[in-house]
């Protein structure tokens, strides 16, 4: 870290041209980036950007940066299509809150077949057959709080992984358990066994090249209904969604 004018930089945020240095903020530095990747005015990707930032609220806090430039500077080619998008998103996972879940997991958007991942829901319906009876969540929202679930063949072998792991009878239990949890299903995750949702370098529930212990993990707050209304206040209209 360094500082100008008592403000707190990254190293990250230092352009460098031969001996001068500017320090600039991240959004700015990308901003410059989006705007070379698309060819305009550095006004023009700010344009862009706070056009993609309106339908993803959760990009700027996240930060610009974490995202990348590569990334956003698609987003912003086309935002007449990102906003389409979000719409399919939305039919897809009625309950969620699809714009968050773009930014958490970018490839929802532009990179994945619609119909496949309709295809894979009911996949994981049928894996999970509790799920959204009784006013239990359903896998949509399994999927909001575990991306990695998404990937059907990945759950299947991390259920039967998780049945021998937990001494279960049977792979239903795995799948309650699972249901009950959904971060169980990682705690399975290794170099064989792993989801193509997974970030490469997402290393945050190995410590000491082990799998931690997930069991007495805390549940999402938006996969718990109940914690998700005393937050608010409130109860949550079920069928009201969350984008």
């Amino acid at each position: 870290m360094v500082k100008s004018d008592g403000v707190a930089r990254r190293v990250a945020d230092v352009l460098r041209d031969g001996d001068n240095v500017a320090l600039v903020g991240e959004e700015a530095l990308v901003t410059t980036l989006v705007a070379g990747e698309l060819d305009v005015s550095d006004d023009e990707a700010e344009r862009r950007i706070d056009r993609v930032c309106a339908l993803l609220p959760g990009l700027r806090k996240r930060g610009l940066g974490t995202t990348g430039a590569l990334v956003l500077a698609r987003w912003a080619a086309d935002v007449d299509g990102l906003a389409t998008s979000l719409l399919r998103l939305r039919t897809l996972f009625p309950t969620c809150d699809v714009a968050e879940m773009v930014v958490r997991t970018p490839r929802l958007l532009f990179d994945d077949d619609h119909d496949v991942l309709a295809r894979d829901l009911d996949a994981l319906r049928e894996l999970f057959p509790e799920a959204g009876r009784d006013g239990k969540p359903d896998v949509d929202r399994m999927v909001q709080a575990v991306p990695q679930l998404l990937d059907v063949e990945f759950t299947r072998a991390a259920l039967e992984a998780l049945q021998n792991a937990m001494s279960l009878d049977t792979i239903a239990d795995a799948a309650r358990a699972v249901h009950a949890r959904p971060f169980l299903a990682l705690s399975v995750e290794s170099t064989h066994l792993r989801s193509s949702y997974s970030p490469n370098f997402d290393q945050t529930h190995v410590a000491r090249g082990r799998v931690r212990d997930l069991t007495e993990r805390p549940r999402e707050a938006y996969y718990d209904d109940e914690s998700t209304s005393r937050a608010n206040g409130r109860p949550r209209d079920p069928e009201l969604p969350y984008w």
